[in-house]
């Protein structure tokens, strides 16, 4: 009584268990198992109930057996609970069958329990695996046999054998109907479902097939958005690049000097001190005048790479405007700067420009260099200050007159 009622409460407890609607054999065990769990303890109860009354009536024997049933029936259900279908239905296949024949046997008197096997069968026809449907079937026709061959025709005064059997049979065979339109009816529900199931799949096939579109269009716009923001980046880098680029000889331009300078004198130190260098083309003026100013730019160009070449690493040249050019020097010696200037000079001398060459340019130069005190707070020069510093220098060096700016 303990373990039934244990299996109460656990039955109580795992009725919200949840099945696997896509498989079709967890559908079928499922309704097998609740349906056993619906008929057994009722059937055990009502047993129960049949035993009571055999105690107050004069038949012998049949209450002792009626809850001996009652009790394996109340077990099997309990294995139901337990999650042991399989073996609370034979075990339910056994007790019926045994039930209805064992008083039978030991009186010789059927009584109505030929009428009961109909409704046994249909019962255990409904619960029955489907490779099983066979053997029960077999098994309600063997009992029908036991109980037709243990049973004598004197023991049925009432009914007579004759008119027993016949109606047994027809019980019989109308409960055995009844039990193969519910399996059919069940059969066709879970077809019905199986049919949903397999519509849902396809809807859900669809589903991630356009998901997956979706994924790879969405994937194919980023990718395409990324490279046009890369190719975006990049030409405004260019032209970042650009602004700050001489159009005309490719040097770093004012702008350039503008940004540059400043960050220069920040950086400088007593081991590093910043040199501003100003150069001034000589009679680059009489390359415009007798030549046209085309021809002056391509000679200005040609200049400007000569510059470029002779200085060394770390030393910037910058077009300041017309003829001018600026260099940046950080931690150059005056041997070094002499020795730059002095390149570029003899390297402006020995060219003769194929645009102009009645015309050999010069170099005039200026430089200004600025070297902060280790430990001294001093005031710091603007760029403006160097440049103007490098200027006056130029001038005090200049020994043609000075050309004006193209």
């Amino acid at each position: 009584m303990t373990a039934i009622l244990r299996g109460l409460r656990s039955g109580v407890a795992a009725s919200g268990t949840a099945i696997d609607l896509t498989d079709p054999q967890a559908i079928e065990d499922y309704r097998r198992r609740r349906w056993l769990r619906g008929m057994l303890l009722p059937a055990a109860g009502l047993i129960c109930a049949l035993a009571l009354l055999s105690l107050v009536t004069d038949v012998t024997g049949s209450a002792a057996i009626q809850f001996a049933v009652a009790l394996c029936l109340a077990w099997a259900w309990q294995l139901t609970v337990r999650g042991r279908t399989e073996a609370a239905y034979v075990m339910a296949a056994l007790v019926i069958p045994f039930a209805l024949v064992i008083r039978p046997l030991l009186t010789g008197n059927a009584n109505d329990n030929i009428l009961y096997l109909g409704v046994a069968g249909m019962f255990l026809l409904m619960l029955a695996p489907r490779r099983w449907s066979g053997m029960v079937v077999a098994g309600s026709l063997l009992t029908a046999a036991i109980l037709y061959f243990g049973t004598s025709a004197t023991a049925t005064p009432d009914l007579g054998w004759t008119t027993l059997a016949v109606n047994g049979l027809v019980v019989s065979a109308a409960s055995l109907l009844l039990g193969v339109l519910a399996l059919r009816s069940t059969h066709g529900a879970l077809a019905g479902a199986y049919a949903s199931r397999d519509h849902a799949r396809q809807l859900t096939t669809e589903l991630e097939a356009a998901r997956a579109g979706l994924e790879r269009d969405v994937h194919a716009r980023t990718a395409h958005l990324r490279q046009v923001l890369a190719e975006s980046e990049a030409l405004v880098a260019e032209l970042a690049a650009q602004s700050l680029r001489d159009h005309l000889t490719g040097l770093p331009n004012r702008r350039f000097l503008d940004e540059e300078l400043p960050r220069r004198i920040a950086a400088a130190d007593a081991d590093s001190p910043l040199t501003v260098v100003l150069l001034d083309l000589v009679h680059f003026k009489a390359v415009n005048d007798d030549y046209s100013h085309d021809v002056g730019d391509r000679a200005l160009q040609t200049a400007a790479s000569l510059l470029a070449a002779a200085l060394t690493d770390g030393d910037t040249i910058c077009r300041y405007g017309g003829d001018e050019f600026v260099v940046l020097m950080s931690g150059a010696t005056p041997g070094h700067v002499a020795a730059t200037v002095a390149r570029m000079q003899s390297s402006l001398a020995a060219t003769t420009l194929t645009e102009a060459p009645t015309v050999r340019l010069g170099l005039a130069a200026g430089h200004t260099t600025w070297t902060p005190s280790a430990g001294i707070a001093g005031a710091v020069p603007t760029a403006a200050t160097l440049l103007r510093a490098a200027e006056a220098d130029l001038r005090s060096r200049r020994t043609t007159p000075r050309r004006r700016r193209e």
